[in-house]
């Protein structure tokens, strides 16, 4: 399953991880995670986006400030 494959990458690159939210349409799933990297390590990025079935993978960075 492709919800599980994703995780499985989050879980073995990043300090910490959470799942935020989880949105499902038919023939879609979307998940958003808050994640603390180790040491600027982003290269998970593109081990989810070779996964077959996922079509974007975005990393933001917050840094604490917000302003909406």
């Amino acid at each position: 399953e492709l919800e599980a494959s994703v995780a499985g990458i989050v879980e073995a690159s990043v300090r910490r991880w959470s799942l935020k939210s989880k949105s499902i349409e038919p023939g879609k799933l979307e998940l958003d995670y808050e994640v603390r990297l180790i040491d600027s390590g982003s290269g998970f990025v593109e081990d989810i986006s070779a996964l077959e079935g996922v079509e974007y993978v975005t990393l933001v960075s917050y840094n604490g400030d917000y302003t909406g």
